[in-house]
């Protein structure tokens, strides 16, 4: 990790920090663009690889956390701007900052080259949408949580909604790469299995709104997002395709 990202994470972890404590003390207008400022100094991050390496930055773990990093940030932000309620924003500045502290705890791998696997014109969708997906999930994952101890948030549907909608077009898309690069559609290796259980979590989720079943499949489907996105990676490669090289 060089000098640059090393700042460039640090500067976003302060701002995620203080947006979070900022809200026990009731600084509204500050969580609520110390959120727009973590998207800044992601969005920059990502710019800098991107033109350093010459390639996409979706293909290291880092570049895809960062990336989920600044949409996280830029959703809490525009979500609470239009709602006027300040709760996305402060869940979206907890996410960043667990995010952005795991980073200086893992090991990355950059290339300035694809592997072939990801020579593929549906490989910058499929992560891109993915990625997206999981953050609005993830906003919703920690809505849920708290609806437990307090009140249902309005706009959480909403957000289910349009993250299962990415889903469904991540896996679609997915599907298309894996047709061009393996010969088929779908080949149930374990990421792709997960995949498939974390879009019926979901599903579930939306038939159960209003009642508590939608926030336990909704917990229970970012799970299974942690599990696709993190835990694959620890699947040995006869049983995961999903490993480049």
């Amino acid at each position: 990790m060089d000098i640059l990202t090393i700042i460039l994470l640090s500067l976003a972890i302060i701002f995620a920090l203080s947006g979070s404590i900022l809200f026990f003390v009731q600084k509204k207008i500050f969580y609520t663009y110390s959120s727009f400022l973590v998207f800044i100094f992601s969005s920059i991050l990502l710019i800098e690889h991107w033109i350093h390496f010459s390639v996409p930055p979706f293909i290291s773990s880092l570049e895809t956390r960062i990336f989920f990093i600044g949409i996280c940030s830029l959703l809490g932000f525009v979500v609470t701007f239009c709602t006027k309620d300040s709760i996305y924003a402060i869940v979206s500045n907890l996410l960043s900052l667990i995010l952005l502290i795991s980073c200086f705890f893992t090991t990355f791998a950059f290339s300035q080259t694809f592997p072939p696997a990801l020579q593929s014109k549906w490989f910058l969708p499929h992560v891109f949408i993915y990625i997206f997906s999981y953050a609005l999930l993830g906003i919703s994952f920690v809505l849920s949580i708290l609806s437990f101890f307090k009140k249902d948030y309005s706009f959480q549907f909403i957000i289910n909604k349009i993250g299962f909608l990415g889903l469904l077009l991540g896996m679609l898309f997915g599907a298309l790469w894996a047709k061009e690069i393996w010969g088929n559609f779908w080949t149930w290796d374990v990421k792709e299995t997960f995949a498939l259980l974390t879009c019926i979590c979901y599903a579930i989720a939306l038939k159960n709104n209003a009642n508590e079943k939608f926030h336990i499949f909704n917990i229970l489907g970012f799970l299974f997002i942690l599990f696709t996105w993190f835990g694959v990676q620890y699947i040995p490669a006869t049983q995961n395709l999903h490993i480049y090289g």
